[in-house]
């Protein structure tokens, strides 16, 4: 009986082997594919990012104002020193973005703060676009933005 008590033993360490190999195999696929892997919030910031700067190139202002800006952007800056800033933008552009590359994003504040840096070429010269976006009443909204060349 000694004999089958030793041979159970190791198959009792075999498998607990197996199965450890396969946790931590699982467990290193999880880590790499999280790391890797974009949350679903950080892409629809970057899409709400982007399609603010090409509303801001084409649209009409004030509804850029009211459609893509938070509340409290509201509060701290007049739709009309909005427009001003924008008319700015386009004629130092000199026109709409020929193309525009996602620089950087991050996450700031899980699910409620993000911050987007795109990189776009007008006709007269690059433009670095940077927007912070914030959930306001559970859509992504700018919250604050600055623009740089």
């Amino acid at each position: 009986m000694h004999g089958s008590d030793t041979n159970l033993g190791k198959r009792r360490s075999e498998v607990i082997s197996r199965v450890l190999f396969y946790v931590l195999a699982w467990a290193i696929i999880c880590i790499v594919s999280g790391a890797i892997a974009q949350p679903l919030d950080q892409v629809a910031a970057e899409q709400t990012a982007e399609r603010f700067w090409v509303a801001v190139d084409q649209d009409p202002l004030e509804g850029v104002y009211q459609s893509y800006t938070s509340r409290r952007f509201r509060e701290r800056h007049p739709q009309q020193q909005f427009v001003q800033e924008m008319d700015k933008l386009r004629i130092l552009g000199g026109g709409r973005a020929q193309a525009r590359v996602l620089v950087f994003s991050r996450e700031i504040t899980p699910g409620m703060l993000y911050f987007v840096r795109y990189k776009a070429q007008y006709p007269n010269r690059f433009i670095f676009q940077d927007v912070s976006l914030e959930e306001d009443n559970t859509v992504l909204r700018v919250l604050s933005l600055e623009v740089s060349w």
